[in-house]
Formats: structure tokens, C-alpha cells, sequence
């Protein structure tokens, strides 16, 4: 079993490289600019490109607006809810969720999980409707 390093150790012993001068994090610590000039890229807080209102899954505004994911696996995930209720739908969400995962595959996009909903309630719909129909021929 190896030893394990006590952090605060670590962190103690931590020396910057040569010529390398921290940035100040937050505004009121940072020095005053003349008119006309801007702070160079880089500087103060840094968020990562791309990242805005919902767009990552992990945001808890994406788990209940669509926001950040394509419009196939938006409209695939609403046509699965309404399978789930309205039962010949199912086939058309199954469609709409196959659809929508080539295209996220091939793009790299969010919304797989809207997709995989919708293949799975339009099987839950068209398994219904199948059930729904035999009773009623057979009967």
C-alpha cells in the first residue's frame, strides 16, 4: 500500500515556474485602466467558450427547458410524452428518436437522452396500440 501525501504538504512545497506573476481574481483587485484601454485576454475570471444559458447538461435549467440540444431530439422527446398518452403516436416517435440519434452521433451534439426517451416511450405507445387493437379485432 503506498503512502499517501498529506495535501496541505504538497501545496506548501508548490513553487511557480520563473517570471510567472498570479493574476488578480476579482475586479476591485485589479489596477485601474486609462479610457480607451481594455484588459488583455486572459485576465480576471475565465469561463469556458461556448458555455451559456443551459447548454450543458449538467445545468439544472437544461433538465427542464430544451435548451442546448437540437431541435430533432426536442421535437423527438415531446413526440415520445405525447406516445406515452396518445398511443399511435408511438411509431412516429420511434422514428423521430432514430432520426435524431444518427444526427447527434454524427454531430457530436446534446440530446441523447431526449431521443433514447422517445424510442422508448414510442415502444411503450405502439406496444399499447398494438395490445389495443388485437383486444378489439378479437373481440
Amino acid at each position: 500500500m503506498s503512502q499517501q501525501r498529506d495535501p496541505r504538504v504538497l501545496f506548501a512545497t508548490y513553487t511557480p515556474r520563473p517570471g510567472y506573476t498570479p493574476q488578480p481574481a476579482a475586479a476591485e483587485d485589479r489596477p485601474a485602466l486609462s479610457a480607451g484601454q481594455v484588459y488583455p485576454p486572459g485576465y480576471g475570471y475565465q469561463t469556458a467558450a461556448g458555455t451559456g444559458f443551459g447548454e450543458r447538461p449538467s445545468d439544472a435549467v437544461s433538465w427542464l427547458l430544451p435548451t442546448g440540444r437540437t431541435w430533432q431530439s426536442i421535437v423527438a422527446g415531446y413526440a415520445g410524452l405525447v406516445a406515452l398518452f396518445f398511443w399511435p403516436l408511438g411509431p412516429v416517435a420511434i422514428g423521430l428518436g432514430a432520426w435524431s440519434l444518427v444526427k447527434l452521433h454524427r454531430t457530436g451534439e446534446h440530446g441523447h437522452g431526449r431521443a433514447a426517451f422517445a424510442i422508448a416511450a414510442g415502444l411503450v405507445g405502439t406496444a399499447m396500440t398494438v395490445w389495443v387493437l388485437t383486444l378489439t379485432l378479437a373481440g
